[in-house]
């Protein structure tokens, strides 16, 4: 979480993050598949997990073995 505060709140790109922190309702799940499949299949596990624990947020996907750029990984979005 750490990353969260020391960037995205920090850095005010998102107005919601600050708040959540401070409710500790946001998840961070990482992801080391290194096959686009395997990550669709858990992106709609997690989705289906928020929809199960409405006392969170929102989730943080990490895939620190799928994406060789930034550009890949938007390319998967």
């Amino acid at each position: 979480m750490n990353w969260v505060r020391t960037f995205i709140v920090a850095h005010d790109i998102c107005p919601f993050a600050q708040r959540e922190l401070a409710r500790d309702t946001i998840r961070v799940e990482v992801v080391r598949s290194k096959k686009i499949e395997v990550a669709l299949e858990e992106l709609m596990v997690e989705v289906q997990w928020l929809d199960e624990h409405p006392e969170t947020e929102t989730t943080l996907l990490v895939f620190p073995t799928l994406f060789k750029s930034f550009d890949h990984y938007l390319d998967f979005c």
